[in-house]
């Protein structure tokens, strides 16, 4: 799945001055990434926001996009935003189910399947969450790679265990689940955007 202005939504165009730095949009996501560490989730979501624009305007490679995505999408979680992660992963989930898959486009459709699951079982929809984690985890064994999140929240569930909030939490740090933590954050990078 390409991700590019029109699969992502935006209409607006960014002007070019001074966009076409490659490090400009990775420097607003390293101190996007500062805030959230910060836990000011609130400023980490501009700085992504911008830096994904910012990205996906100037034609940036598709590995940055996914990234700054990645780093929304978490910011966006840890301000329990989860109808709009939600609506980007059924995006994920439909565009890349009807693509050919290599391991590559497997493990982001898994990942896109655990992120659901766990975002409706944060929402209380435990039925519908079990259903996607069970999906996840048997795309992972059926492409031999271990998805430990899914794994430890089913046994939890099928346990007879309904994890609230902070215990989900706990296990998504404990499975490594989040992206953005000190070890990959570049401060020397980070540029503050001037008001």
């Amino acid at each position: 799945m390409e991700l590019n202005a029109e699969t992502l939504g935006y209409k607006n165009e960014i002007s070019q001055v001074d966009a076409d730095s490659p490090l400009l949009h990775q420097s607003f996501t390293e101190q996007g990434k500062l805030y959230f560490l910060e836990g000011n989730f609130d400023f980490a979501l501009k700085y992504f926001r911008y830096s994904l624009e910012l990205a996906v305007q100037t034609e940036s490679p598709q590995f940055l996009i996914k990234h700054y995505m990645e780093c929304l999408l978490e910011a966006l979680e840890m301000t329990e935003n989860y109808t709009a992660v939600i609506t980007y992963c059924d995006r994920v989930i439909n565009l890349l189910e009807e693509e050919e898959k290599n391991l590559e486009k497997s493990v982001y459709l898994t990942q896109a399947y655990q992120k659901k699951g766990i975002l409706l079982l944060k929402s209380g929809k435990n039925k519908e969450s079990k259903k996607l984690l069970e999906a996840s985890l048997n795309m992972a064994k059926a492409n031999k790679f271990p998805l430990p999140l899914a794994e430890n929240i089913l046994f939890l569930i099928n346990s007879g265990i309904n994890p609230d909030k902070k215990r989900i939490f706990e296990e998504q740090q404990q499975a490594g689940y989040f992206f953005i933590n000190p070890e990959n954050t570049n401060k020397a990078i980070a540029l503050k955007i001037e008001n």
